[in-house]
């Protein structure tokens, strides 16, 4: 069966078809949009079933183990300001502009265009983009890039730090997320997307 194929039934509605009710559904939530897990959620509830996310074990990988293909570990490149047409330090004032002005106070950024515009960054991860496998935080006092540090060049390093931007284990995130409500440091709001705000269209050059 394929997905999207005429006759052939829905993730969802194959759940509920298979599934007893009362039964429960695990998925690894960094696979899923929050759009597309709520989706999901809403459309199994109705045959009772339980959406459960297990942050910490992608049942995937755990088959997979060492048979899995290594994360492409291609080194970054700094976009030329000649082609970025606007500095770093410049992007992220505005973008912080834009995060008080909804009262917000962090921003989880996930599209990988994004990060790549607003650090003013390049890569080769994916086929035919110009972008790499990375999370970035930003806050209204900092802000913080969780990538492999083996694609960080020297020329990468100064250009982040001339931003004032942190670098972080790419595997590092999800703990950082939780870190200021641990140490009751509330965020006003967490915006895993943020809608408001159209970033720019990604240079490829």
């Amino acid at each position: 069966m394929r997905a999207g194929s005429l006759g052939v039934p829905t993730t969802s509605e194959w759940l509920n078809d298979v599934l007893s009710p009362g039964g429960r559904v695990g998925i690894y939530p960094f696979l899923f949009s929050h759009d597309a897990a709520k989706e999901l959620k809403e459309a199994i509830s109705k045959k009772n079933l339980e959406l459960v996310f297990l942050y910490d074990l992608n049942l995937v990988d755990e088959i997979w183990k060492e048979s899995r293909p290594k994360p492409p570990n291609n080194p970054i490149r700094v976009h030329d300001m000649k082609y970025a047409g606007l500095d770093v330090a410049s992007k992220l004032s505005s973008f912080r502009a834009e995060l008080v002005g909804t009262g917000a106070s962090a921003i989880v950024i996930s599209m990988l265009d994004e990060v790549a515009w607003l650090l003013n960054l390049r890569g080769s991860d994916v086929p035919h983009s110009p972008v790499m496998y990375a999370y970035l935080i930003v806050e209204v006092d900092g802000a913080k890039l969780f990538v492999d540090n083996s694609k960080v060049t020297k020329e990468v390093m100064d250009h982040l730090k001339n931003a004032s931007v942190e670098l972080r284990p790419y595997d590092s995130t999800l703990s950082e997320i939780k870190r200021p409500a641990k140490a009751n440091l509330l965020w006003k709001k967490l915006w895993a997307l943020f809608p408001d705000l159209q970033l720019k269209a990604l240079n490829c050059g």
